[in-house]
């Protein structure tokens, strides 16, 4: 090899090195931001599928949501389920607190206030408002006593 190759090559080999670094650094600033994503409260997934949609471009974007209605009125017809309403529940069955509490303690807890206390309320009512926000929904309770909040959910106060 020639003394001005191997200058050439060796000019190639550094200038792929920096390049290969500042991916590395690229690549912690994303991990970082993904942190503070997710540290503000939103779905870092659904973040990710945003940045993929612009990136796609209008077009490209419409084409799949209609492919995806066409998939989704096909599964319908047929009477599918959403996965999670087929799949087995994964934690178990709780105990209500009412028994928890009696083998504890050998007593029922306390009455429930009638009135909710004001701090709870806003607090309950600031976790909505940021499930909203974030396109989230979360379930408390369990039947008669379960309240969805977030997404797409009537307000439940």
């Amino acid at each position: 090899m020639s003394d001005e190759d191997a200058n050439k090559l060796w000019n190639h080999i550094r200038a792929r090195e920096a390049l290969n670094e500042q991916m590395e650094e690229v690549r912690l600033d994303i991990a970082a931001r993904k942190e503070i994503i997710k540290a503000d409260g939103f779905d870092v997934n659904m973040v990710e599928l945003i940045l993929k949609r612009r990136k796609a471009g209008e077009g490209e974007t419409a084409a799949a949501d209609s492919i995806i209605r066409i998939y989704e009125e096909g599964l319908r017809d047929q009477g599918a389920l959403p996965l999670e309403q087929t799949r087995k529940p994964t934690t178990p069955v709780r105990r209500p607190l009412e028994d928890i509490a009696r083998d504890l303690h050998g007593e029922n807890l306390p009455p429930m206030p009638e009135r909710v206390d004001p701090d709870v309320r806003a607090a309950a009512e600031a976790l909505h408002e940021t499930l909203k926000r974030s396109g989230a929904t979360m379930t408390i309770g369990t039947g008669d006593n379960a309240v969805t909040l977030g997404a797409g959910m009537i307000d439940p106060f």
